[in-house]
């Protein structure tokens, strides 16, 4: 999924035509029309109702509308705050392997008290040095693990649960037997991804094979995938955002609780460097406060 393709699907549900939208664009029909179809392809889903030449919105396409809408707003804002920032020349390179569902929203807020700051922003797998790096640990972490490794800190300590669809359960769903898992199908990221590699080596101490029927290493995609109820998934209480609770029900695995450590650690001593960490641990803090 590319923001290009964003962009085109927003134009065809504005104008709901598909030649119109492709002149407006200044791109062939056809070309328009492919892309339409790959990102109805990536989300599992069709997003129009064809009615004869036209073409309108269904309530999936109603749903991808608002969240597009939302997207490449934060994607404009983002961009401003960059060039801004590039005009100032302080350069913050964040490596970011969880919580990427935040981070926009904190960066650009911490633009705003900070608009000398140019952020470079590196994935999982991204090659080269950084300055921070957000990621994730199993369990919960004793407080030597910050001593004992200089320039770690803990962000947030966040409990994992399981956001079932209803129907798969009885009226009481505040818990989930382990052994009801392997019945219920499940989305989820994909292998190699910190909380998907969390959850293999749960469910591979209780040989328990886990029935996927949708795997993205994209976390975005996968809470856009929320509405649909397709499957049952592995939830991060604080960092991942609300869900529908007419479709889903949270609930606790057995009696006991898992939770996953999220970590900055920062490569240098600038004092830059640790006013961010700061920020980001203080507003990640309030936000699980609020939530409890």
């Amino acid at each position: 999924m590319e923001l290009l393709q964003l962009h085109y699907f927003m134009k065809v549900a504005e104008l709901n035509n598909v030649s119109q939208a492709a002149k407006e664009l200044n791109i062939v029909q056809s070309a328009l029309s492919r892309s339409i179809g790959r990102l109805e392809e990536d989300l599992g889903v069709l997003l129009f109702d064809r009615i004869g030449k036209k073409i309108v919105l269904n309530d999936n396409g109603r749903i991808a509308y608002e969240k597009c809408s939302d997207i490449l707003k934060g994607v404009e804002d983002l961009y401003g705050q960059f060039e801004t920032a590039k005009k100032k020349g302080i350069e913050i390179k964040l490596k970011i392997e969880t919580a990427s569902a935040l981070l926009p929203d904190l960066i650009i807020q911490f633009g705003k008290d900070y608009p000398e700051v140019e952020f470079v922003l590196m994935q999982q797998g991204d090659k080269g040095d950084y300055d921070i790096r957000l990621y994730s640990i199993p369990g919960k972490l004793d407080r030597t693990y910050e001593q004992e490794r200089n320039g770690v800190h803990v962000v947030l300590e966040e409990e994992i649960k399981i956001l079932i669809p209803r129907e798969y359960l009885d009226n009481d769903c505040s818990t989930i037997d382990i052994g009801q898992l392997k019945h219920i199908p499940f989305i989820g990221l994909a292998k190699g991804i910190g909380l998907r590699d969390m959850i293999d080596k749960l469910m591979s101490k209780w040989k328990i094979k886990l029935n996927y029927v949708f795997e993205t290493d994209n976390p975005s995609m996968m809470r856009q995938m929320l509405p649909q109820g397709r499957g049952a998934l592995f939830f991060p209480t604080v960092t991942w955002k609300s869900y529908d609770q007419n479709i889903y029900c949270l609930a606790t695995l057995g009696k006991e609780r898992y939770w996953r450590t999220i970590v900055a650690e920062c490569k240098n001593n600038k004092k830059i460097n640790n006013e961010f960490i700061k920020y980001l641990t203080k507003k990640i803090q309030d936000l699980k406060l609020a939530k409890n």
